[in-house]
């Protein structure tokens, strides 16, 4: 019964702090992809002259913003 109460306690254990790092890089990469998306979809409305929207691309910048957005606060929260 001890063993499984120590796999228990490392498996839900909270982490060092030393994890924030994860939270920071990911929340770097998902804005990354918001410019990157930004820039696609820019370049797709000159080129296109403003004739068609490309759907896809406009929807993919909220999601990236989100995924930004949580990592930036899940960040924010582990370091304070």
């Amino acid at each position: 019964m001890e063993n499984i109460k120590n796999i228990l306690e490392n498996l839900f254990s909270p982490l060092s702090k030393d994890y924030c790092v994860y939270f920071y890089f990911l929340s770097v990469i998902s804005f990354i992809c918001v410019l990157i998306s930004i820039i696609l979809f820019s370049a797709k409305a000159i080129k296109n002259k403003g004739k068609t929207l490309c759907l896809d691309l406009l929807t993919v910048i909220p999601l990236y913003l989100v995924l930004y957005f949580k990592n930036r606060l899940l960040y924010s929260m582990c370091i304070n």
